[in-house]
Order: C-alpha cells, then structure tokens, then sequence
C-alpha cells in the first residue's frame, strides 16, 4: 500500500499521547466519528503501545500509526 493510497483524501493526521487506555478509546472514537480516520499515536508514554493495538481493534475502519520511534527496540514492539 502507498503513501497516496493510506492518506487518501484525509489531509488531518492528529499526533496523541495518551495517559490510559481508557483516554485512547475516547478520544480516538470521537475523532473516527466525526470523520478523522488518521490516527498517530507517539510512544511517549507507558501504555501507547495498548493504546495503538485497543484503538486499531476497537475502530478497524481507521489507520493507526505509531509515532515517536526513537529506539530500535521499539520498532520491533
């Protein structure tokens, strides 16, 4: 899949650091619901990487990434 193909017509991609779970679900439903389907999720805090597989589960018509790669190890998580 291309660049051209994930982004589509979507021109917003919000960048989020979430402190629960909890925070991610809500947020990242309401942001799917109103029609932003481009999610970054930063590996700033403890529970992102939960946070990315629960929002991408909970809301398959959305593209999850991951944002804030700073270590190789991360890359592989």
């Amino acid at each position: 899949m291309t660049i051209t193909q994930i982004l589509g017509n979507d021109r917003i991609v919000p960048v989020l650091a979430f402190r629960s779970v909890e925070e991610g679900l809500a947020v990242g439903g309401l942001l799917v619901e109103h029609g932003i389907r481009l999610l970054e999720i930063t590996l700033r805090t403890p529970v992102a990487l939960a946070c990315i597989e629960a929002v991408a589960k909970a809301y398959p018509q959305a593209c999850v990434g991951v944002g804030t790669v700073i270590e190789p190890v991360q890359l592989r998580e």
